[in-house]
């Protein structure tokens, strides 16, 4: 196995720090866009984006025009007119697999919502066991007490 030798690796990258004149304050990491800790319960993030993905599945070919000179409207009309033949069957064909992708993650979600709902009520049922446990050891250790006496 190849020894790998951090200390040359660290050197080479200040070298490089120092050659392309980067000074501390261009070194800041929090310009950089990351996808932070989610707070919010995984289903709740998927309810969310599956709410996004329902409103857009969908795509038509009538996007309408950017402003422009009435030339230049006519024209892209015309090259429109012309080329629908070719991208119709594909865009019908994403359309559909959309669609289909999109109800089956609906289902998804729903199966993990009912998941979470069942989950929520097992811990519930899981504390009343432990109470009811507890309080049998409690009647238990009693009952042996008045036998003893």
């Amino acid at each position: 196995m190849k020894e790998v030798n951090i200390e040359a690796i660290l050197e080479e990258i200040r070298t490089e720090i120092k050659d392309k004149g980067y000074k501390k304050a261009d070194l800041s990491f929090d310009d950089i866009a990351i996808q932070k800790p989610v707070e919010e319960s995984p289903v709740d993030v998927l309810a969310q984006e599956m709410g996004y993905l329902n409103e857009n599945y969908l795509h038509d070919t009538s996007i309408p025009f950017e402003a422009g000179n009435i030339v230049s409207k006519v024209m892209k009309k015309c090259i429109r007119k012309m080329v629908r033949f070719m991208f119709w069957p594909v865009l019908s064909f994403q359309n559909r697999f959309n669609a289909s992708t999109v109800a089956s993650l609906n289902i998804f979600v729903a199966r993990m919502e009912q998941m979470d709902r069942r989950l929520d009520k097992i811990e519930e049922l899981q504390k009343q066991i432990d109470t009811l446990q507890n309080r049998v050891e409690a009647l238990e250790a009693t009952i042996q007490k008045i036998n003893d006496v």
